[in-house]
C-alpha cells in the first residue's frame, strides 16, 4: 500500500507487505512436502523446505539432517538423500533454492552454519526422512554383547555414506556373510 501526503508530498511513505503467518500462525523454518507439495508428516521421504524453498546438498551431511530432524520436533533422521540421481519432484522447480552450504558440528541446529546465497541446481535438492520415535531402550538384548541382533533403520553413515547390504561384496568385501554366519538374520 502507498500513503500520499497531500500537504507535504516529500514525506510520503511507501509501504510493501506480505503474510509472513497466517490466522497468527508462526511458519515454521523447515518442512517436508510430498510430490504434490503436500506438508508430510515422518518417515516418508519428503522434499526438503527451508522458509518455502529448497535446501541444496553442498556440505550437507548426515549431522545436519539429524539437526534439521530434530529441530523440526522429530526425534532424528531416518535417511537423506540429494537428487543428483534426477528422480525427484516435478515440483521442485516451482520452489527457488533458499539454503546452502549447511554445516553442522553437532546434532542441533544452532550449532550449524549455513549461506542464504547459493551456487546450487535442483538436481541438488536435500530429500529427508525423520523418526518419529525414539529408538526403544534395549534394542540389543541382554546378552548380546556384540549387537548382533540389532535391527535399525538408519541406512546412511555418520560421514553420509549409504550402508551396504549384507549379502552384497561391493563396495567392501567381507566376511560377514549368511553363508558363514547362518541364523543371524544377514538374509536379505
Amino acid at each position: 500500500s502507498s500513503g500520499i501526503n497531500a500537504e507535504y508530498g516529500y514525506e510520503d511513505v511507501y509501504l510493501s507487505c506480505s503474510a509472513l503467518e497466517e490466522a497468527g500462525e508462526e511458519q515454521p523454518l523447515f518442512t517436508l512436502v510430498d510430490a504434490a507439495g503436500n506438508d508430510i508428516e515422518g518417515e516418508e521421504l519428503g522434499l526438503l523446505l527451508y522458509k518455502g524453498g529448497t535446501v541444496c546438498d553442498d556440505s550437507f551431511t548426515t549431522r545436519a539432517a539429524s539437526a534439521i530432524c530434530i529441530h523440526m520436533g522429530f526425534t532424528g533422521v531416518v535417511t537423506w538423500k540429494s537428487d543428483d540421481d534426477r528422480t525427484g519432484f516435478a515440483i521442485q522447480t516451482d520452489f527457488d533454492i533458499k539454503l546452502d552450504d549447511v554445516y553442522c558440528s553437532s546434532g542441533e541446529w544452532e550449532s550449524c552454519s549455513f549461506s542464504e546465497v547459493h551456487n546450487c541446481g535442483h538436481y541438488e535438492d536435500v530429500f529427508l526422512s525423520c523418526a518419529t520415535e525414539e529408538a526403544e531402550s534395549g534394542c540389543i538384548k541382554e546378552g548380546d554383547t556384540k549387537g548382533a541382533n540389532y535391527r535399525g533403520t538408519l541406512a546412511i553413515t555418520i560421514s553420509g555414506h549409504r550402508c551396504q547390504n549384507w549379502n552384497s561384496q561391493s563396495p567392501n568385501a567381507h566376511l560377514r556373510t549368511a553363508e558363514n554366519y547362518p541364523n543371524s538374520g544377514l538374509e536379505e
